[in-house]
């Protein structure tokens, strides 16, 4: 009898250390995800800081300029404005993933979701990625495919 009551408060005691196993657990993933979530976001900060810098470095602003001026741009500055077009487009392109991931609130993504619409609705935006690809509305299709989750 005295045996049987050991037994019991040894097996009431395995449970509860197993069930505070359970909670510590739960607690350090909740902490997890938290640095998970924050570290991403510094992440699209840098990237957005790197985007801004390679859009000065190269030009952009001044190519954008002459290309509201009615301008044609040479193909150097075209292929230079490209590589920002698509630079813009994998940084978007990576949102979307981590949207579809699960790392990026919906107020973050409604916000990519407005950046993405002005970034294709830009005219310089559109003529140099149809100056190099040709094909009109091909940029509205690529913002159809990121927006579309």
């Amino acid at each position: 009898m005295h045996l049987d009551k050991a037994n019991g408060w040894l097996s009431l005691i395995a449970n509860v250390g197993v069930l505070l196993g359970i909670i510590v657990i739960a607690v350090e993933l909740q902490q997890t995800q938290i640095s998970m979530l924050a570290e991403a976001s510094t992440t699209r900060a840098q990237l957005a800081t790197q985007i801004y810098e390679i859009q000065k470095e190269n030009g952009i602003p001044e190519l954008q300029q002459k290309n509201q001026q009615g301008i044609e741009l040479s193909p150097e500055e075209y292929s230079r404005a490209l590589q920002w077009v698509l630079t813009a487009l994998r940084y978007f392109e990576n949102l979307h993933y981590q949207m579809q991931a699960g790392v990026l609130d919906d107020e973050i993504w409604e916000g990519t979701l407005r950046n993405i619409d002005g970034y294709c609705d830009s005219e310089f935006n559109r003529n140099t990625f149809e100056y190099e690809f040709g094909t009109e509305g091909t940029l509205a299709a690529l913002r159809l495919s990121l927006i579309h989750i």
